[in-house]
């Protein structure tokens, strides 16, 4: 049996909390999504018919299960430390960006008003 897809079969477990007798629970797997599943967890009687599920089968596919989510939790965390990284980068980018913005509004305002001052000596003169 191979494990690569642990995570994924887990997903279409359905578990199961019911009461019984004397205020206790049983809680498990829905016998029938298990063998529709993962057919060699289910228990099937002398006629093939379903009738439980072997639960001491499961640990090998959980421990998997756990080592495939745990695979994607370190590569979440490493693509998380590389954006932080490049949202600090732009970050920092950004606020040059908008010091050299102001930097040139001043510069063109005075641009604008030695033009503007220009042209009115121009007009009177003429």
């Amino acid at each position: 049996m191979q494990f690569i897809a642990a995570l994924s079969m887990m997903l279409f477990l359905s578990s199961f909390i019911s009461a019984q007798s004397g205020g206790t629970y049983d809680i498990g797997l829905e016998t029938e999504d298990v063998a529709k599943v993962a057919p060699f967890f289910a228990w099937r009687n002398k006629e093939g018919v379903v009738e439980g599920v072997r639960y001491e089968r499961l640990n090998m596919v959980l421990i998997n299960a756990v080592k495939e989510q745990q695979t994607q939790i370190m590569t979440l965390v490493k693509q998380n430390r590389s954006q932080q990284i490049q949202i600090e980068q732009l970050q920092r980018a950004s606020r040059t960006t908008q010091r050299i913005n102001v930097e040139l509004r001043r510069r063109l305002t005075r641009v604008e008003r030695k033009v503007k001052a220009q042209s009115k000596a121009a007009i009177k003169r003429n």
